[in-house]
């Protein structure tokens, strides 16, 4: 199915996600065992812009 005009989009490497979600499972459950409470954390990954036809060029 094609879009028009083409969607602007924010593209991510969804293995990296994977391995993080998984990395912070494996960590919580290992915690959970233990008896300790999970620390929060907050994970960023890089994000690429994918500008297509649905962005308007920048007013004057």
């Amino acid at each position: 199915m094609q879009v028009r005009p083409a969607l602007t989009t924010v593209r991510q490497d969804i293995e990296a996600k994977g391995r993080a979600a998984a990395a912070a499972l494996t960590e919580a459950i290992t915690d959970a065992r233990a008896g300790k409470a999970t620390t929060p954390r907050h994970v960023l990954l890089p994000t690429e812009l994918i500008t297509r036809g649905s962005t308007a060029p920048a007013p004057a």
